[in-house]
């Protein structure tokens, strides 16, 4: 967790941390609509580095995948004798 990663540059408590996901659903397609995670901070954090962090948890390489979008390849696969035929079945963009 990229949060986490600040704090341990910066030395700031960090044992404890914890996330907590929720998330809605969308339709047409169905898929995840929106993301909503909490960061639970241990006791002792100091409330003057709170904003840094948050600064930190909005630059995570993975919220921001999520928000430009990536390609997915889906591939399927199957063993003849040990060896391995691939198939492209699909590229979406998410």
């Amino acid at each position: 967790m990229h949060a986490v990663m600040y704090c341990q540059s910066a030395r700031l408590p960090y044992e404890g941390f914890g996330v907590e996901v929720d998330f809605q659903m969308a339709k047409d397609p169905l898929r995840i609509g929106s993301l909503t995670v909490d960061i639970i901070l241990p006791p002792d954090f100091p409330e003057a580095r709170m904003e840094a962090v948050q600064r930190a948890a909005q630059q995570c390489p993975v919220k921001n995948t999520l928000k430009e979008g990536t390609i997915i390849d889906v591939k399927l696969r199957t063993s003849a004798a040990g060896k391995l035929e691939t198939a492209d079945n699909c590229a979406a963009g998410i």
